[in-house]
């Protein structure tokens, strides 16, 4: 059973990019493509937990992929312009 915190945490994974204010999307990836390539890179990773944490930075996968300034710990994918 989940707790409710992680059912947020969820949630917040999955959010619609569009429904943040204009002023903030400079922070966020908006691109299908640049997402599901991160995702990928990720999804294939030996540091990838079941919970889809990264066991090198303790970030919450599905929603660090979509923050332009991150990047990926290992080398595998890098920060948007």
């Amino acid at each position: 059973m989940r707790v409710p915190e992680e059912e947020q945490i969820l949630e917040l994974a999955e959010f619609n990019l569009q429904k943040i204010p204009r002023f903030l999307h400079k922070y966020f990836v908006f691109e299908e493509e640049v997402i599901k390539k991160r995702w990928k890179e990720c999804s294939m990773c030996e540091f990838l937990t079941d919970k889809n944490v990264c066991k090198k930075c303790l970030c919450i996968m599905k929603i660090k992929i979509r923050v332009a300034k991150m990047s990926c710990p290992v080398g595998k994918w890098d920060k948007c312009q």
